[in-house]
């Protein structure tokens, strides 16, 4: 877990303006969460209640504020099955 939170804190101690910080809770939460999926492992996840998007590394979620509680979790691998409307919206909006 320190790792990770050093890793995040990085990103946050050249973020003077808050710029960072705006970019990955205002609309590209996913790829913050793509980066550490793929610097930590675990598994992306989208609540869709808050609209945003963390990751799940050894059962506690992260996103660029450290660690966070979702109001729901819904693993964003089998999200398209749960709701693929949605699914294709966030992609189109959000991710592409």
């Amino acid at each position: 877990m320190q790792d990770i939170l050093s890793f995040i804190a990085s990103f946050q101690k050249f973020d003077v303006h808050g710029d960072v910080k705006a970019l990955f809770t205002e609309g590209k939460c996913y790829w913050f969460a793509k980066i550490l999926q793929e610097r930590f492992g675990g598994s992306i996840i989208y609540d869709p209640i808050e609209g945003h998007f963390s990751c799940r590394v050894a059962e506690a979620y992260y996103d660029i504020t450290g660690p966070i509680i979702p109001q729901e979790v819904v693993e964003w691998e089998t999200y398209e099955q749960v709701d693929s409307s949605h699914y294709r919206r966030i992609v189109r909006d959000c991710i592409q």
